[in-house]
């Protein structure tokens, strides 16, 4: 397999592990939990049904955070990488 092909296919699995972490990070349900921990100190994440400014972004944050921890310690050499590679 030449690099190029490696690199290409390491990029979508990195794009598709975000895309699963943002559609569990913009779930109605992940809301609900965070508007009950952050509506005690008067800061809500959901309002009539519908995401705060303060909820979008919250969110968006902690998606940045998981997003910067798996970049930071999985390592791209890895077993799953290396199984994928293989099958392909």
């Amino acid at each position: 397999m030449n690099t190029g092909f490696s690199k290409i296919l390491k990029f979508l699995i990195s794009a598709a592990i975000v895309m699963a972490l943002f559609f569990v990070v913009s779930m109605p349900q992940t809301y609900g939990v965070t508007n009950s921990l952050f509506n005690m100190i008067g800061a809500p994440t959901i309002v009539n049904g519908q995401p705060t400014v303060f909820g979008v972004l919250l969110h968006g944050l902690v998606l940045y955070v998981i997003t910067v921890l798996i970049m930071k310690f999985v390592d791209p050499k890895e077993k799953f990488y290396k199984s994928i590679k293989r099958s392909v």
